[in-house]
């Protein structure tokens, strides 16, 4: 990020310091966190923690289990990530209201979390 943080970054970042889930995130390999705002809409943010640098995939699902987008393919490196999805398909059109999954893999292992789009 550009070290410009959004109102909802600022937000999540409070929250999640208070929950004391940064203290054990270093004994986990990987933490896909539940999506702030859930509900949402229009946008939320999606955060993952890596403990060592990994090749990673995170990407939206429907119910129906279809991708509905990609929002991360590559090489990232060991902390905490951010990324934003703003309830849009990979060809940019707003999907409809709903339950999507985040789902995060690396290292030929999954974590999903469901989320809920309101519009």
């Amino acid at each position: 990020m550009s070290g410009e943080y959004s109102e909802v970054d600022r937000f999540y970042c409070n929250f999640m310091a208070g929950t004391g889930v940064e203290s054990i995130a270093p004994a986990a390999a990987v933490i896909l966190y539940q999506n702030f705002p859930n509900p949402f809409n229009p946008v939320t943010g999606i955060r993952f923690y890596l403990a060592r640098s990994a090749s990673v995939t995170l990407d939206i699902f429907d119910i129906a289990g279809r991708r509905v987008t990609r929002l991360v393919q590559g090489e990232r490196g060991e902390g905490h990530h951010l990324v934003h999805w703003n309830g849009c398909a990979g060809d940019g059109t707003p999907v409809a209201s709903g339950v999507y999954l985040s789902v995060l893999t690396t290292r030929g292992r999954s974590v999903s979390r469901k989320m809920i789009l309101a519009r």
